[in-house]
C-alpha cells in the first residue's frame, strides 16, 4: 500500500463527477479524495473509480457491516473497469460512536480495504445537537474526548492510521494543535485549504 498523506481534503461525489477528468495525483501529496456513504450503489463507485482515485471517503461509518457493504460493491465496480480487484482502499469517517474494538460488529478484520478511520467531529455535533464540543478553555468535553479516543483505540485495534478532525485554526496555534494530536497517536488530520494542509504535513512528519 502507498503511504497515506498527513493532510486529507474530502469532496462530494456530485462534485468529483464534475472534475473527473482531472488527474488526481499520487496520495502521497495530501490528495483530496471522493467521499461516499452506506447507501451509494455500484453506479457511484463506478464512476469515481473510471476517474483514478485509488482512496475513497467513506461518510457515516458505523461498525465493519458498513465497510464490508463497501467493499463487496467496490470490488463489483473495479471488475466492470477491468482493475484488479482490491486496488481501491476506504477511509472510514466516523463520528466516534463505534462498537468496542474487539467486538463482532466492529471494524477489525472486515476488509483489507480499510487504509484508515478518520475522526468526524462535525457528525458527532450533529449527532449530539444539544452538546458542547469544547470547554472554556479549548479542551474537549466529556462525551467529545470520548469518541475521540474510540477512534483512536478503533484504529489501532484494526491495524490502522487514526486521522484528527478538521479544526479552525491556523498559522502556529494550529502547529501547535497538531503536535499535541501526534502525541496523542493521530497520524494526521483533514485540511480545510492549502494552508492547513502544508502546516499538517510538515508537523506530523516530525521526529
Amino acid at each position: 500500500m502507498k503511504t497515506l498523506p498527513r493532510a486529507l481534503f474530502f469532496m462530494p461525489l456530485a462534485a468529483r463527477a464534475a472534475t473527473a477528468s482531472r488527474d488526481p495525483g499520487p496520495i502521497e501529496t495530501g490528495h483530496t479524495f471522493p467521499i461516499v456513504d452506506s447507501e451509494s450503489t455500484v453506479e457511484d463507485l463506478r464512476t469515481i473509480l473510471a476517474a483514478g482515485t485509488p482512496v475513497i471517503g467513506l461518510a457515516g461509518c458505523r461498525n465493519g457491516a458498513d465497510i464490508q457493504r463497501v467493499a463487496t460493491l467496490l470490488s463489483v465496480a473495479e471488475a466492470q473497469l477491468e482493475h484488479a480487484d482490491g486496488t481501491t482502499l476506504i477511509l472510514a469517517l466516523t463520528n466516534g460512536i463505534l462498537p468496542a474494538p474487539i467486538a463482532p460488529d466492529s471494524l477489525s478484520g472486515k476488509s483489507a480495504r480499510l487504509a484508515a478511520l478518520v475522526w468526524d467531529r462535525f457528525a458527532l455535533e450533529n449527532a449530539l445537537p444539544t452538546a458542547t464540543p469544547h470547554t472554556e478553555n479549548g479542551e474537549c468535553t466529556v462525551a467529545f474526548a470520548a469518541a475521540r479516543g474510540a477512534v483512536l483505540l478503533t484504529a489501532a485495534a484494526a491495524g490502522v492510521p487514526a486521522y484528527d478532525c478538521a479544526i479552525d485554526l491556523e498559522g502556529g496555534t494550529l502547529q501547535r494543535n497538531c503536535e499535541i494530536s501526534q502525541d496523542e497517536g493521530f497520524y494526521g488530520r483533514v485540511a480545510h485549504n492549502a494552508a492547513q494542509a502544508a502546516i499538517i504535513e510538515a508537523t506530523y512528519h516530525r521526529g
